[in-house]
């Protein structure tokens, strides 16, 4: 697994949001109201603007994703991220309003969590949403290259709970791989039909898997399907199938 140092994810972040503040402000309290001066915890929320959501700060900083940036291969396009999280974003408008929920990147999926569902399934490693690797005649592909989450809190004040949350799972069009160790790279083609079914099955599977958090046993949980591009490519890939599990439920109806 790698994990890419990624200065732009603010910037995407920050893009996504439209207009939410400037989050690389060094005076970033200027652009925000504090929601409570005597907690421990002291929150604060970035100004809204063009129909984009507010943004939870706490202690007066950003709180980022510990998953962002892990990726199953290194065949990762910079385009394709910045795409898959701007897109998880429009998503969400639809599922958890801007009026009434406030975003904040993903905190219930740990880093060492994504980095065993971005494996392959083994006995060292069940979890593994990655299919085994199969033979060289029977090659199987790296399907899922990067999972993202967000989250949507409700509150005020010193008082937030999450209210929903929102994943993206990213699917490989094409898994460049090496039957041997420095040999020639060869291309596995995943075809959409291909992405449908695998990423429907998993987005069952990562759902069931959150419910079983305390935190998310009650809420929302949306899931996008996003197929990127290839490696090289200048153009982002893009969400072709999103939908929601209503809470208590494990289980996306539509």
């Amino acid at each position: 697994m790698k994990k890419y140092l990624q200065i732009l994810t603010l910037l995407g972040i920050s893009l996504s949001l439209t207009a939410c503040g400037n989050l690389k402000n060094s005076d970033l309290a200027n652009n925000a109201k504090t929601s409570s001066n005597s907690s421990p915890k002291t929150y604060q929320t970035t100004d809204t603007g063009n129909n984009g959501y507010t943004v939870l700060l706490k202690n007066g900083h950003y709180v980022t994703s510990p998953i962002s940036g892990l990726t199953a291969t290194d065949n990762d396009n910079s385009v394709d991220t910045r795409e898959l999280e701007r897109g998880l974003v429009q998503i969400s408008k639809g599922v958890y309003s801007t009026n009434s929920y406030v975003f904040q990147e993903g905190q219930y999926i740990s880093a060492t969590v994504a980095n065993q569902w971005l494996g392959r399934k083994s006995k060292s490693n069940p979890t593994g949403l990655n299919p085994k690797i199969g033979t060289k005649k029977n090659y199987q592909p790296i399907y899922l290259e990067e999972i993202i989450e967000q989250d949507f809190l409700t509150g005020s004040g010193s008082n937030y709970h999450i209210g929903g949350i929102s994943i993206g799972l990213a699917l490989n069009s094409i898994d460049y791989y090496q039957k041997k160790k420095d040999g020639p790279e060869y291309q596995a083609q995943i075809s959409r039909t291909q992405q449908k079914q695998y990423g429907q099955a998993v987005a069952q599977q990562v759902i069931a898997r959150l419910r079983k958090k305390k935190a998310l046993k009650n809420v929302p949980i949306t899931i996008g399907l996003f197929a990127k591009e290839s490696k090289d490519s200048l153009v982002a890939g893009t969400y072709f199938l999103s939908g929601t599990a209503a809470a208590n439920s494990s289980k996306i109806t539509k």
